[in-house]
């Protein structure tokens, strides 16, 4: 679930705090977006960098994780409470969800409303 029990204390400790970042990912290829979202709340003019917790089922790639420094990472799916809990969602400040590409049935759902919002307007 952590990358250490160090990483497990530390988070102990920022979600008794509070006022942390979760982002949740529904996807393994969501690597770019997360280091597009974090690498500017943890710039060098920064002065002060936000606590953020990332929680996936995949573990990352290491070049990703040498990217990211700061950061907490919790592997596990997000369809579990404890885990959501351990993530400190509760205390947080903000809660984030990076989700992949739909599937094509969503797609389609997608298309059928707009189809049918566009027959009730006409």
């Amino acid at each position: 679930m952590f990358d250490s029990k160090y990483h497990e204390t530390t988070l102990d400790m920022w979600t008794e705090e509070g006022g942390h970042v979760v982002v949740l990912l529904t996807d393994s290829g969501l690597w770019q977006q997360v280091l597009s979202f974090v690498q500017p709340l943890h710039a060098s003019h920064i002065p002060i960098w936000q606590n953020i917790v990332i929680v996936t089922a995949h573990k990352p790639p290491m070049s990703l994780k040498d990217m990211i420094n700061g950061c907490i990472w919790v592997y596990s799916g997000l369809n579990n409470s404890e885990t959501l809990m351990k993530a400190g969602v509760k205390t947080a400040d903000k809660v984030v969800v990076f989700s992949g590409r739909p599937s094509s049935i969503e797609v389609l759902n997608m298309d059928q409303k707009t189809l049918l919002t566009i027959n009730y307007v006409e």
